[in-house]
């Protein structure tokens, strides 16, 4: 289920993600981090890891100096644009790296905007949600989770669809009967996961390169592993085919790794590298596949993964276009659920009392 909204992900202690929002500096931005990981370098109260102090002093220079460049700063969509890039020259730099104002009138938005070249958040409140930071005002880009950075029309961030999960009992139940792990589950899993790949083990033994394990986050509804490596981008091998609208993330297996991982080439969809390298098997791919328990294509956690028949697999995809068709009214509840119990069972996943317990409502 992929909606094109906005959601809370949770950014865990153990994660390398600093809201990079600028393509050039992701991979230089990760030297010094891993090269001070035992240093105790700036960090939130929650232990997520920040640009160092020194960087972000760097960082607001190089804007200043991008905007003497710039002759006129405006669009009549962002009457405001303007005016904060005049205001930046009062914005300050404190101890733990943030960027503050007095002024009221400096938009993060806008300063967001100025910084990337694009767009990044529809609502201003949204940044809220993504900060990374303890302070509540910070104008500094790099303290949020710029996932949305991404080019309107060929990227949009992907969110599942809220409205199919319920919490019962500690699980999480699909409103098309498959039964997720606990969120506290996932977390746990997830952690132990990153711990075992840059900057906490060294680079010849982790798992997945600093690019890839920092792109991993976690949606705290559904415990799924939010991977947002899911980027549009030419078709494997012919770049005429336009680009790909898959939802599935790609994560690059490191090469000391490799050698862990069978269908090196199927491999590369984020979910079989991760159910390679958490000790799964993955058989031949014209034999079986991956199914998504949760149906949302960039969740690469395990526990949400199953390895299933072809057969099985489209009786899934069925099973999930019956309880959309329900939850946008386009067929009735009681029906939905007729059709979702008279359909063939695989294995225990159509449960009449996990159904019936998530539409009684």
């Amino acid at each position: 289920m992929l909606v094109g909204v906005y959601g809370p992900r949770e950014i865990l202690p153990e994660s390398m993600w600093t809201g990079l929002t600028r393509p050039s500096l992701t991979m230089q931005g990760w030297q010094t981090p891993i090269k001070r990981a035992a240093e105790g370098f700036a960090s939130s109260s929650d232990q997520i890891w920040l640009p160092l102090a020194e960087q972000s002093e760097a960082d607001l220079a190089a804007l200043r100096v991008s905007l003497d460049q710039v002759s006129e700063l405006s669009r009549p969509d962002k009457p405001s644009l303007s005016q904060s890039a005049r205001w930046l020259g009062g914005v300050g730099v404190d101890k733990r790296g943030c960027w503050g104002s007095d002024r009221a009138d400096v938009s993060l938005s806008d300063i967001a905007f100025i910084d990337s070249g694009r767009d990044v958040l529809e609502k201003p409140e949204n940044f809220n949600d993504i900060r990374l930071c303890d302070t509540e005002k910070c104008l500094y880009p790099r303290h949020y989770d710029m996932t949305f950075n991404v080019p309107s029309g060929r990227r949009r961030l992907l969110y599942p669809d809220l409205r199919h999960f319920k919490e019962v009992d500690g699980r999480i139940i699909t409103s098309w009967g498959d039964e997720l792990p606990a969120v506290s589950e996932s977390v746990a899993s997830l952690r132990s996961f990153q711990r075992q790949s840059l900057p906490h083990v060294p680079r010849d033994e982790s798992l997945l390169t600093i690019g890839g394990i920092s792109q991993i986050s976690i949606l705290p509804s559904t415990g799924c592993w939010f991977t947002r490596s899911y980027y549009m981008t030419p078709a494997d091998g012919d770049g005429h085919r336009g680009w790909q609208y898959d939802g599935y993330s790609r994560l690059k297996i490191p090469s000391s790794v490799a050698e862990r991982c069978r269908y090196v080439n199927f491999a590369l969809l984020g979910h079989r590298v991760v159910w390679q390298l958490t000790g799964h098997e993955l058989h031949d791919p014209s034999q079986v596949v991956l199914n998504h328990k949760c149906g949302f294509r960039p969740c690469t956690n395990p526990g949400h993964i199953e390895e299933i028949d072809t057969e099985a697999n489209n009786l899934h995809g069925l099973m999930m276009s019956i309880a959309a068709r329900m939850v946008n009214h386009t067929m009735a509840i009681a029906e939905g659920v007729d059709r979702l119990l008279a359909r063939p069972r695989h294995g225990d996943r159509i449960d009449e009392a996990n159904i019936n317990q998530f539409w009684s409502d």
